[in-house]
C-alpha cells in the first residue's frame, strides 16, 4: 500500500511524494532532499529543523527569513 506525502519548505508546498506506507522518516526525509524543486528551494539555506508528521507531510524548516511577514506597529511620534 502506498501513501502521498506532502513536502514542504518553510510551510510552503514543494512536491507530493508517493511512498510506501511502511516508509521510515529517514527514507521519507532522504526522498524529499533528493527532490529537484526541494533541492532548487534549499539553495544558499540551512534547514534548522525537520517536522514528520506520519504519513502525511514533511517540513523542512530552514534559516531563511524570506516569506515571512512581520508585523510591524507604526512608531508613535
Amino acid at each position: 500500500e502506498m501513501v502521498k506525502i506532502v513536502v514542504q519548505v518553510d510551510g510552503k508546498f514543494r512536491t507530493m511524494l508517493e511512498v510506501p506506507i511502511d516508509s521510515t522518516e529517514d527514507k521519507i526525509r532522504n526522498k524529499a532532499l533528493a527532490d529537484e524543486n526541494v533541492l532548487n528551494d534549499l539553495e544558499n539555506k540551512r534547514i534548522i529543523k525537520i517536522l514528520y508528521v506520519s504519513e502525511r507531510l514533511i517540513n523542512l524548516i530552514t534559516n531563511s527569513k524570506e516569506g515571512v511577514a512581520i508585523h510591524q506597529s507604526p512608531e508613535r511620534q
